[in-house]
């Protein structure tokens, strides 16, 4: 759980020898009261006992943890010291010496944050004074430094500093190693971890499986290859498809993982846990073996069943240089993981550097053939050296036969030459010829040798490299402490803004808030909710803590194996889970400080309570019921399956109109659970139970219309603004009532009401990126975005959480403003201060398991416990704050003695709310009576449709229209798409500059045309991570109703198609005349048409991926292996006549092979001439056609090409639309 991995991670912090201070930013954020103080406790007994230095920022501290501190320190919203110093000084410091008053009914903390905001309502009669006392914020900093308490702050430090220099005159450095261990045994304890990290990862087993589907593959594509001379031509292409796969595979695939572990070392290495060199040294060992594994699956099954030469001292060769061209592509992946801000950024330069690597490995073009001021790219490509290698390995043992054309294209002769003479002719290997190379390149063992030696050293300056960037991206991207920045827009500003039309129709009125008008829109009808006897469970695994527990206990009480999973504190429980487990040993943290700080033989003596000390039986028989009450509610509980867990059990609830109703409990009592169980959130599990709308059972149709949810997370489009998030929502939501003014001037009525207008055109913004909207304006945009429906019901998941205690009394403000228009709201709450608890008019409290323990209006719940118990002793004391009092007592250690949850079974309110939900119960004339005289309206009949589906048109361009905005303002996915078509185009482009008109420009043209329609890879990549990124934003907008499934899928295809259009003529311009094409009219237009077909399939064959993808990481893998299977079957590595006829398939379905044929034939054939050399330096001339024909391709079909890619785009379009109707990854 969330407190589970706070405590992990503060103890993985205060676990050095060497720790002098705790510095602990928010630890008690996401935890309930009693969990939050006994955090505090422990970090308290940890200073007491070694002298430790621990400060602590805190939100909405309760009494009991503002108490374990011994100091204070209080900041205004400018960072200025308002007062600092004892915890016991700090209420008179603010009484006394300011002047100010405390309420009574106000914990001491919430005072102190309040007074320091704004001090004016604690001043005496509310009367401003004169403007130089504390009436004002501004003046409070000013006070505090000319206070006695400030002095005396400064004599204590004088003191303890004279103190020390008394003790110490000279001064010492303190001489601490920094670090505790060596640097070997850093790397052992690493390789250590690393290990578990590899096996448990998923994507290590994927990696291999993959390496090891290819492997079969690129073996049965190039099978049994001849050993003529076109046999070792496709030789060629399979040793280019290799280096491809092998570079793809390890430089692409664990780009995820290197950045998910890059948070974890920056972490590690500000806190000294190890030095960057042994991280770095140890990554690479123990990510090595995965990497050989890769290398020798694709190596052992693809060498052999292709044929090629060399026997076992051959293969070994191809081999070694396989694994280090694998380990280079990993070395490269780390570079690009700790040089680039995003992951995003990473995976989209990774294509181009393995473009630009393959560009210069010699195949297509040769050395001889790229521009002399391009040719270091091949002296500095690991692949142009592992594919020399590999070719030289393949030829220099054996002579090659090779047929002469003639002029008419037929085969003359057939001669044989020798594999060296062959290689240089055919391949331009070696790169320097034999004969006029340097000493000790001289002969074909010399250049394999060579070639693994560069190898090699280019795989430690790699390496070297990475070590360095990744040390140096600590001060890039390391752990800096990120605050949101106001951001009113975008680099690109001077597209209009989503509504630009629209304008404020109203003057702002800071000194009242008015509710929602109905001078535009109708209220809402009121709803009572009515849930009875709900049970919730989930699938999980089970361990026996003893093995014959369970049975025996079956066997005494049937009844006991469905207590179970329920009572966590019992100690005869046998049956755990792994998160139960977890949360039956959080005592164990705190004894496991004390006992490391304190020491074992102190522990025994700690005034902290052992967690396994025996509970006192729970009192429930001797309990006198309450004068008045009904029998004991008996609802039948079936017991748990076995491999379930129960998470609610019998909860029975009635949520009327105009109430505000809190569901508290501890830590993963079910509060959020309930909360989407109710909302109808809920994506799996099992469900039992009834819930009704006004009596009515609930229709998932009526549901959505009438109901909105704020998840925990504020999820929203982080490139729009708060005013267009607004209206967004109120377009597409609310109902036609009328034109878009209407509903505009609606959306504006909600943000005065929750008091955004400061924030109205600011860039709602990437909240883990530190950019755009404060947590708490983005909690009150949350909950604007479900108001913007005019909702009957609302729920909301820990509205307050992240938020002090201001903040959060600003969000439960908006929330009762909501409220009085006749809304039902329902949120679960952390923590919250005395007046955020008191704002709400109900309560439902759960303990573990789900287990109602009170449900009634919070100003019963002191009578309710001194009545129920008939102990005084537990009642509500003057000072504390209600909600944690309320905690301790249900769900804390105070009320162990007594089984709340039976308790509340034999209460009247328990009897009241199976009453209000029983099948029998109607809403009753004078209920229904009261609610239209208080709200204006009757409780609604759901046989009435609340809503209706705005027009399919309307949702379509609204939809369009905000994701072309997304994409416009998001640089880190238009920018690197231009800038990598841009610099791919004229990489391509200047590589193969001015290609002749002979055979040899036919082949680097064809290859220039290959790399070209490639280079439209990467913006499939591109078009999958948004998509992804944003479906915490897509799901609940469907959930919610916003719009259809299908327009969705649509306004995301509809939006790519401006951004493609420019893409393509921008990448045409740039390869089409550098490369010197033909400038004639119609084929100029035709390569056009084919270029924009590439850049409008690609990207919606990625949109597929991303609907098909749980993640980016297996949207990206996926495309890349579907992008690997296209490339390897195009006719470009392998003829058309040389695949298999069990992989033909392939080609005639590959959409990138149509692109590729129409492309080459548009520019070869129509009776063009192409000189052509022979080996034996003869010149013949043959007709393009012809040439074509040997490929199987024929100018006159290259229309045909064209429909057929258009064609296979509008299939693609179409089953991506389908998939975004069918496909849900959400998991709830």
């Amino acid at each position: 759980s969330g407190g589970q991995k706070r405590r992990v991670k503060m103890l993985e912090m205060a676990n050095g020898s060497n720790l002098r201070a705790l510095l602990l930013d928010e630890i008690t954020n996401g935890l309930d009261a009693a969990s939050a103080l006994s955090l505090c406790r422990v970090v308290a007994a940890c200073v007491k006992g070694t002298g430790l230095c621990a400060v602590v920022a805190l939100l909405q501290p309760s009494v009991e943890v503002y108490e374990t501190f011994r100091r204070v320190v209080v900041l205004n919203g400018r960072g200025e010291c308002v007062y600092s110093g004892l915890r016991a000084d700090a209420l008179s410091y603010f009484e006394r010496e300011l002047g100010l008053i405390k309420p009574k009914d106000m914990d001491v903390p919430e005072f102190l944050l309040r007074a320091a905001f704004a001090p004016e309502p604690f001043t005496p009669g509310g009367n401003p004074g004169d403007g130089d006392n504390a009436s004002t914020a501004a003046n409070l900093p000013r006070l505090f430094l000319g206070s006695e308490t400030k002095q005396a702050l400064t004599l204590e430090a004088d003191y303890a500093t004279k103190q020390h220099l008394e003790k110490h005159p000279t001064f010492t450095a303190v001489n601490i190693p920094p670090f505790a261990l060596s640097t070997t045994r850093q790397i052992r304890a690493l390789c250590s971890r690393g290990m578990k990290l590899v096996v448990r990862n998923p994507a290590s087993l994927m990696r291999i499986g993959t390496a090891l589907l290819f492997g079969l593959f690129i073996g049965t594509l190039f099978l049994n290859t001849p050993d003529d001379g076109t046999g070792t031509q496709t030789r060629s292409g399979y040793v280019l498809t290799m280096l491809f796969m092998l570079f793809l595979t390890s430089c692409m695939s664990p780009l995820e993982d290197h950045f998910h572990d890059r948070l974890t070392f920056y972490a590690h290495r500000e806190a000294s846990f190890y030095r960057t060199s042994s991280y770095y040294i140890a990554n690479v060992l123990y990510n090595t073996p995965v990497t050989l594994l890769e290398a020798s699956f694709l190596s052992v099954l693809s060498f052999f069943f292709v044929g090629m030469s060399g026997g076992f001292v051959g293969f070994m060769y191809f081999w070694v240089m396989a694994c280090f061209m694998n380990l280079n592509g990993l070395a490269i992946s780390r570079i690009l993981s700790y040089s680039m801000p995003t992951a995003d950024m990473a995976a989209s330069l990774g294509p181009a550097v393995l473009l630009l690597f393959v560009l210069t490995a010699g195949y297509s073009p040769q050395y001889a053939d790229l521009p002399g001021l391009l040719r270091w790219l091949s002296w500095i490509s690991p692949c142009s050296y592992a594919y020399e290698g590999m070719i030289v390995n393949e030829v220099y043992r054996r002579n090659v036969v090779y047929d002469m054309i003639g002029r008419n294209g037929n085969v003359m002769e057939s001669n044989m030459y020798s594999g060296n003479e062959f290689g240089k002719y055919m391949f331009g290997i070696p790169r320097v010829p034999y004969d006029s190379a340097p000493p000790g390149l001289n002969t074909p063992q010399e250049v394999m040798a060579f070639d693994f030696f560069m190898l090699l050293i280019l795989t430690v300056l790699f390496e070297v490299l990475g070590c360095v960037i990744l040390h140096k991206s600590i001060e890039w991207y390391g752990p800096t402490t990120k605050r949101y920045q106001i951001s009113s827009g975008m680099s690109l500003q001077f597209l209009p803004s989503l509504f630009t039309s629209f304008q404020k129709s109203f003057s702002r009125k800071s000194s009242s808030r008015r509710s929602l008008s109905s001078l535009y829109v109708p209220k809402s009808a009121p709803i009572e909710l009515t849930a009875f006897n709900i049970v919730y469970e989930v699938d999980i695994p089970i361990e026996k803590k003893e093995s014959n527990s369970i049975d025996q206990q079956q066997e005494q009480d049937p009844s006991r194996i469905s207590n179970i999973l329920l009572d966590e504190d019992d100690d005869r429980r046998t049956l755990r889970t792994s998160r139960e487990y977890g949360q039956s040993l959080a005592g164990a943290t705190q004894n496991w400080m004390l006992s490391r700080t304190l020491g074992s033989d102190a522990l025994s003596a700690s005034t902290l309570s052992s967690t396994s000390s025996k509970r006192s039986k729970r009192r429930t028989s001797s309990i006198t019921p309450v004068s008045g009450s009904h029998d004991t509610v008996n609802v039948f509980l079936p017991p748990v399956e076995p491999g379930r867990l129960r998470l609610l059990s019998s909860v029975t609830a009635v949520f009327r109109p105009g109430t505000l109703t809190a569901l508290m409990g501890s830590s993963g009592a079910g509060k959020s659970t309930l909360l989407d169980v109710l909302a109808g959130y809920k994506t799996g599990g099992h469900i039992t139970g009834t819930m009704k709308i006004n009596g009515i059972p609930k229709t998932d149709e009526t549901w959505k219309s009438i109901a909105g949810y704020c998840e925990q997370v504020d999820c929203h489009n982080p490139a729009l603004t708060v005013r267009e998030s607004l209206i967004f929502s109120t377009i597409m939501r609310l109902k036609p009532y009328g034109a878009h003014d209407v509903k505009k001037k609606y959306a504006n009525e909600i943000m005065e009401l929750l008091e955004l207008e400061e924030f109205a055109d600011v860039l709602v913004g990437d909240e883990a990126a530190g950019e755009g909207l404060p947590k708490h304006a983005r909690k009150r945009l949350t909950v604007g975005v479900e108001l913007a429906a005019n909702p009957s019901i609302l729920f909301a998941d820990e509205p307050t959480s992240g938020l002090d205690s201001i903040s959060a009394k600003l969000v439960v403000n908006c929330l009762k403003r909501a409220k009085s228009k006749g809304l039902t709201i329902v949120c679960t709450i952390h923590q919250p201060s005395r007046d955020v608890f008191l704002a709400f008019d109900n309560l439902l409290l759960l303990r573990k398991g789900g287990v109602t323990t009170y449900n009634g209006p919070i100003s019963g719940i002191n009578e309710y416990i001194v009545n129920t118990t008939n102990d005084r002793s537990l009642a509500l004391r003057p000072k504390v704050n209600p909600a944690d009092y309320v905690l301790d007592i249900f769900c804390g250690p105070r009320g162990k003695e007594y089984d709340w949850g039976q308790l509340y079974k034999q209460s009247t309110m328990a009897q009241a709310a199976h009453a209000a939900c029983s099948d029998d119960a109607g809403l009753g004339s004078e209920m229904s009576s009261s609610i239209a005289n208080s709200f204006g309206s009757p409780l609604a009949s759901v046989d009435i449709p609340f809503s209706g589906s705005q027009p399919l048109m309307s949702e379509l361009w609204n939809v369009t229209y905000r994701q072309l905005l997304s994409h416009w303002r998001t640089p880190t996915y238009m920018a690197v798409r231009l800038w990598w078509t841009i610099a791919a185009s004229i990489i391509v482009g200047v590589i193969y500059v001015n290609s002749p008109q002979t055979m040899t420009g036919v082949t680097n043209r064809l290859g220039a045309f290959f790399f070209y329609v490639n280079i439209a890879t990467v913006p499939l990549m591109s078009a999958a991570v948004p998509l992804i990124s944003e479906r915490a934003v897509y799901y609940r907008e469907i959930a919610s109703g916003t719009y259809r499934r299908m327009v969705y899928g649509v306004a995301v295809q509809l939006a790519e198609i401006p951004f493609n259009m420019v893409a393509a003529i921008i990448s045409w311009v740039f390869f089409y005349f550098l490369v010197g094409l033909d400038v004639s009219a119609d084929r100029m237009g035709y390569f056009v048409l084919m270029t924009l077909a590439s850049y409008w399939l690609l990207p919606s064959l990625g949109q597929l991926f991303s609907f098909l993808s749980p993640n980016i990481g297996a949207a990206t893998g996926l495309g890349s292996l579907l992008m690997t299977l296209f490339s390897l079957t195009m006719g470009f590595l392998i003829p058309a006549d040389k695949i298999p006829a069990w992989y033909i398939w392939l080609y005639w379905i590959n959409p990138l092979r149509y692109m590729l044929q129409g492309m080459l034939v548009n520019e070869v054939g129509g009776g063009k001439w192409y000189a052509y050399n022979t080996p034996d330096g003869d010149s013949l001339k043959l007709v393009g056609d012809e040439v074509l024909e040997g490929f199987g391709w024929s100018y006159n079909q290259r229309w045909w090409y064209c429909y057929v890619a258009v064609l296979i785009f509008a299939l693609l379009t179409s089953v991506g639309i389908i998939l975004s109707t069918r496909i849900s990854w959400l998991k709830r």
